[in-house]
């Protein structure tokens, strides 16, 4: 092995052979002086940590039948690796790690789990299950309406200002029926579907000393609706670019993860049934209990609320790779592009490489927050081309909800003509009845008129994804989430025809204010968003309001036609 420390980008497609993901970890919290841990029975799970001046071990038999960690030269920043099953006297020697940096586990296949999480009650566990309580699903939940611009205002968040630099996209859905959403002729999926659940979000941040990291906004459960019928768990998952990432031979250094928080949102009682968290931060409120700031990434099993923090989600490479795909993506399990994406080559396949929560707050979105640490000779196309995924899954063998955003590509082959996903500031701008709407518009209008309205957006990048109008009478309105071509020269429009203005109170004309709100999105989540102002009025407003004339004539005097119509 090279003694580089960052090894480039690689991908195969072939299913790796050995491997990884822990479940549980019970570890010592100490420094510097290291223990290496010899022969293991195959049913005792033991796990290890360096400690100042003491040597450390520690043997857990309850949380786990099998797990191992073995650390050489390096702190106590704890590094995942887990073996399929717990390794022998012979093979223990094969788990050690260099800058151990996650506590390492190893769980076997049937380890009894402290919750019943299927949709259809079976008693089964998921594989390397270990929670340490049952949680309350019914547990109350601490609402703050008042931090949900999380500082960056109402408008704009960072996430949709940066430019994307996640370009090579593509959108895998199984709903919960079991239906495999077709990824299409190109092979890209459904944008809109996946993202209603699955979204993600990342920019280059550099630091005066010339590190840089990568900032990454990943949205689980966008739209915060449940997606079980029968079981508890809602399980979020994001695979970190590990191929860019500044490892030490796939170990997690002390600084490769930084300002990790995961917090939970609920819609406003006012959201629209179409509202994501990632695009319409604004019409959520902040669920503190099920929220939690300056999460250490590597300790493992951290509980707020119904929420658990898990750094061991990844799939394994072993023989329990199979299972942890059909756990992760549940009938999308033999997909394409989620092997490759899955797939880790050497140094990597000891690790897991997968953080995220599993829930009972199943009717919340989720934004996780992370900096991930960048190798200092990543260029940006290993950064496009490396993958990372959001996963937003049911959890349970049962369950079949699995809704994936997966960024990065294989090089070489087909995929070198993978479209582009191009992320940019600048959002789309709107056109009512030919022209740009770029202001509030104030539009008087009266009982019984019939209209017909155009409506219309374009977009630097040359294509929208979303047109929205509410708000007309009649619910008369647009819901258009088909991506189409909408140049600046040649903007999409479409047409509502005959909406017609009127308002009734039993059988009075009653006037009425309609604000009617037009939206546009483009692919990389900028959002344009203008209110037209109708004020309904009664006819009365229209028309003059007859007066009468003198006219002066002989007493006894016959009026003719032609006198009163002069006057």
């Amino acid at each position: 092995m090279k003694s580089n420390n960052t090894p480039k980008n690689t991908h195969h497609n072939k299913h790796a052979l050995a491997h990884q993901t822990p479940s549980h970890a019970s570890t010592s919290k100490h420094t510097n002086k290291l223990l290496q841990v010899g022969a293991m029975s195959a049913l005792l799970s033991v796990s290890c940590i360096a400690a100042q001046n003491t040597s450390a071990a520690v043997a857990d038999e309850t949380s786990s039948p099998s797990s191992a960690i073995n650390h050489t030269n390096q702190q106590s920043q704890p590094s995942i690796h887990t073996n399929e099953n717990a390794p022998s006297s012979n093979n223990a020697s094969a788990s050690t790690h260099h800058n151990s940096a996650q506590a390492t586990t190893s769980i076997g296949e049937n380890t009894p789990s402290t919750l019943q999480t299927n949709e259809q009650n079976d008693a089964t566990a998921m594989p390397f299950m270990i929670l340490a309580r049952s949680i309350d699903a019914n547990a109350t939940h601490n609402l703050d309406r008042s931090s949900a611009d999380d500082g960056w205002g109402t408008n704009k968040q960072a996430w949709l200002v940066e430019p994307n630099i996640l370009e090579f996209q593509r959108y895998r859905a199984v709903n919960s029926n079991g239906s495999i959403m077709s990824p299409g002729a190109d092979g890209v999926g459904d944008w809109n579907t996946t993202t209603k659940k699955s979204d993600m979000y990342a920019h280059i941040k550099t630091e005066n000393n010339g590190d840089r990291y990568l900032v990454f906004d990943v949205f689980f459960n966008n739209d915060a609706k449940s997606m079980l019928n029968n079981s508890a768990l809602q399980q979020y998952t994001w695979q970190i670019p590990w191929a860019v990432a500044d490892l030490n031979y796939g170990a997690y250094k002390g600084d490769t993860l930084r300002n990790l928080s995961i917090e939970a949102y609920v819609s406003n009682a006012d959201t629209a049934s179409n509202a994501v968290l990632s695009r319409d931060f604004e019409r959520f409120s902040r669920d503190n209990t099920n929220s939690k700031t300056g999460i250490n990434p590597l300790s493992n099993d951290q509980e707020f609320g119904g929420t658990t923090y898990k750094y061991d989600l990844g799939a394994r490479v072993k023989a329990s790779r199979e299972e942890d795909l059909r756990t992760l993506f549940h009938k999308n399990a033999g997909d394409g592009v989620l092997r490759n994406a899955t797939e880790l080559p050497e140094p990597y396949r000891n690790y897991s490489y997968g953080i995220g929560v599993r829930t009972t707050a199943v009717d919340r979105a989720f934004h996780l927050h992370c900096e991930v640490k960048l190798r200092k000779d990543a260029t940006i196309a290993d950064i496009q081309d490396a993958y990372t995924w959001a996963n937003t899954s049911s959890f349970g063998k049962t369950t079949n909800s699995a809704y994936t955003f997966v960024s990065g590509r294989e090089k070489g082959g087909s995929e070198n003509n993978l479209p582009r996903v191009i992320s940019d500031k600048e959002a789309p701008k709107l056109y009512f009845n030919g022209k740009e709407l770029t202001d509030t518009q104030t539009i008087d209008v009266y009982q019984g008129d019939k209209l017909s309205l155009k409506f219309g957006a374009s977009d630097n990048s040359g294509s929208i994804t979303n047109l929205h109008v509410s708000g007309l009478p009649q619910n008369k309105g647009i819901d258009d989430k088909t991506k189409h071509a909408a140049s600046k020269e040649k903007p999409y429009t479409t047409s509502l025809n005959d909406v017609e203005f009127s308002n009734k109170n039993g059988n009075s004309p009653n006037e009425k204010v309609y604000n009617v709100v037009v939206s546009a999105t483009d692919a990389s989540g900028n959002k344009t968003e203008k209110t037209i102002r109708y004020n309904l009025k009664n006819l009365n407003h229209k028309y003059a309001e007859p007066t009468g004339s003198k006219l002066t004539v002989p007493w006894g005097h016959t009026f003719t036609d032609d006198e009163i119509l002069k006057k």
